[in-house]
């Protein structure tokens, strides 16, 4: 495996697979080791290009090349690979922080499936309520313990499962008006609200809560701070019907995780796995122009007009990147696909992280949902760590959409004096009033909407975009193919959505050049 930066940084060696240069892959410690592929070895094989690193293109990468009449060019914008799952080190003598994707969603993902194999440092978060619960909510000034006695969480849990309810009866219609079966009728217990499926559009979770009628104000904060920030929008924005789906066919357990040594392991594993089978890695590469129609050779080209050939491209970048317009595609894409990411969403998305002399929050809290308008809707705590013989902890905050782009507009010595101080008004005690304005050390922020790659945390099953994802995932004149957590047709938004999208795309290419597709 190859890992180059932009082709005018190499022009002192050999162009091409025989090429040995050396990079730094971020804190990763991956060396970049070449296995050189012969001339007359290329030219046998069918060439695609990955554009994107992220777990979607290292993941279509590394399933690609173990076909060895295909040869891979992956090609990154950014200095290193991982895409949104991103380390940092901010504070010294700390671990490796999570800046993006943190948790494992599921027992049965390929994140807690290869930790279980190589032995990897993981700990179980009991996120859903139950008799060991880490999740606390602080509403209507109250915190509180979401456990299986928490009465609020017990309301927002039955209206989340009226939500979902009425999402699959409505789906059973539009199946049924299509003369579909519909593969999720087993989960209808006859204890869905009274609304007409055959009349019935997508509904928002604030219009159906409005229908309900019996919601109260701290049920529905719980429920946007809960649900929807962590799909990555608001509460009249997150859809029944795609929301329903998604929950439906995840296929991956209900137990969630988080490595101890971050998801660094995980991006070293595929990168690992890219090297070994000579996947040719292009790093600071930015994609600008995909040249893929007619019966002319396909090509991808970058800023600096260096051009990348193949038989087939893979395009993995984030929704926000496709919707912008950021790729040029000749010819351009169709219309259907433009029209399918209109009604796609994939908002921004950020994390603080602070460090303090003390730990003044409850010791087995993992996650804190806050009502809105707080400075972060979602608070997590972090491994505590030592320097210098003093012992420091950390917690994290993180908000989507809405309340992340009004972070935005704050500058940033502000918006920590506002988190210390909303963390003051949850903690605050008779011992002490400010526990965390007065341990404070420092801070480090990541804004992943600034971020001129990503744009965005992650998509997000919005109202009116039931299946939208199936439709930018279908590939285009089986020359263009499409991956990424956005086009994941069981569920969007995670580290595994992305994997899985990207295997999926791969297949669809062997299928092709196998002349089964």
């Amino acid at each position: 495996m190859s890992l180059r930066g932009p082709d005018k940084d190499i022009s002192r060696g050999t162009y091409g697979p025989s090429a040995t240069v050396w990079r730094p892959l971020h804190e990763l410690n991956v060396i970049s080791v070449i296995c050189p592929i012969s001339a007359m070895e290329a030219s046998c094989k069918q060439s695609v290009i990955v554009i994107g690193g992220g777990f979607a293109g290292l993941a279509a990468a590394a399933e690609l090349s173990l076909h060895k009449t295909v040869q891979v060019t992956l090609v990154e914008a950014a200095d290193y690979l991982g895409g949104r799952v991103k380390q940092v080190r901010p504070f010294k003598g700390c671990q490796l922080l999570d800046v993006g994707g943190e948790f494992i969603h599921g027992e049965k993902t390929t994140a807690a499936k290869l930790a279980k194999e190589f032995s990897w440092k993981i700990e179980e978060i009991g996120f859903e309520g139950g008799a060991s619960s880490t999740s606390y909510a602080f509403i209507d000034g109250k915190l509180s313990l979401l456990n299986e006695s928490n009465k609020m969480f017990s309301r927002a849990r039955n209206v989340y499962g009226q939500f979902m309810s009425c999402g699959r009866k409505i789906r059973k219609g539009l199946l049924a008006s299509e003369h579909k079966s519909d593969p999720y009728a087993h989960h209808n217990k006859g204890n869905e609200p009274h609304h007409r499926a055959e009349n019935q559009k997508d509904l928002s979770v604030k219009q159906f809560v409005e229908q309900l009628g019996n919601v109260d104000k701290s049920c529905q904060k719980l429920i946007e701070a809960y649900y929807c920030q962590t799909e990555g929008n608001d509460l009249d924005r997150i859809g029944m019907l795609e929301f329903s789906r998604a929950e439906d066919v995840w296929k991956y357990g209900s137990s969630d995780y988080r490595l101890k040594d971050s998801y660094s392991v995980l991006v070293s594993h595929f990168i690992q796995k890219c090297r070994t089978q000579n996947v040719d890695v292009h790093l600071n590469w930015e994609a600008k122009t995909v040249s893929w129609g007619g019966d002319s050779p396909s090509f991808v080209s970058n800023k600096e007009s260096k051009c990348v050939f193949g038989d087939f491209i893979l395009v993995t970048v984030p929704l926000q990147v496709l919707k912008e317009g950021v790729l040029e595609f000749a010819p351009d894409i169709p219309a259907s696909k433009k029209e399918t990411l209109g009604y796609m969403e994939m908002r921004s998305g950020c994390k603080m992280f602070c460090c303090f002399t003390e730990k003044f929050w409850p010791l087995n809290l993992h996650v804190l949902y806050c009502e809105q308008p707080s400075t972060f809707t979602q608070i997590w705590t972090e491994d505590s760590y030592t320097n210098d013989g003093k012992q420091y902890h950390i917690l994290c905050g993180f908000c989507t959409a809405t309340s992340a782009e009004r972070l935005l507009k704050i500058h940033k010595e502000d918006l920590k004096n506002k988190f210390l101080e909303q963390l003051d008004m949850i903690f605050s005690c008779n011992k002490k009033e400010k526990p965390a304005t007065d341990s404070f050390v420092e801070y480090f922020f990541y804004d992943w909407g600034s971020n001129p790659f990503i744009r965005g945390c992650y998509a997000s099953p919005v109202v009116n975009s039931y299946a939208m994802a199936e439709k930018l995932a279908e590939p285009v004149n089986k020359k263009l193919f499409f991956a990424g957590e956005a086009t994941n047709t069981r569920a969007m938004s995670t580290i595994q959505s992305a994997i899985d999208s990207g295997k999926r795309a791969a297949n669809e290419i062997i299928n092709v050049i196998n002349g089964s597709g």
